[in-house]
């Protein structure tokens, strides 16, 4: 009996402390950034080479040519869809769903709010 009267002493007292501390509200701290010194780690200029592409590469119109015919399927797609056209995979005969009210608000009433 004492034991149980001591942890429930102790519980309580955990507790009342947990949410004393839980309640305070103290105001955020914001450090003030510094400013970072300059670490030279790439070995050459992105602006330099940014300018030079766009120059060069932007501005200018490329004529594409058509690519060659690459035969990397070991079959014809359309015979294997004509093929199973005697399976109805385009039509799927669905039953309507039951609502399922698992939502405990209305969203329609607070989308119009």
């Amino acid at each position: 009996m004492k034991t149980l009267l001591k942890f429930t002493f102790a519980t309580i007292l955990i507790a009342f402390a947990l949410n004393t501390n839980a309640n305070i509200v103290t105001p955020p701290v914001i450090s003030t950034l510094t400013e970072e010194a300059y670490i030279d780690d790439i070995p050459f200029s992105t602006e330099n080479i940014f300018d030079s592409l766009y120059d060069v590469n932007i501005t200018q119109s490329f004529d594409l040519s058509m690519e060659e015919f690459i035969q990397d399927i070991p079959f014809d797609t359309e015979e294997v869809v004509e093929s199973a056209s005697d399976y109805s995979f385009n039509t799927f005969n669905l039953e309507e769903e039951s609502c399922i009210n698992d939502i405990p608000f209305s969203t329609e009433a607070i989308i119009k709010s």
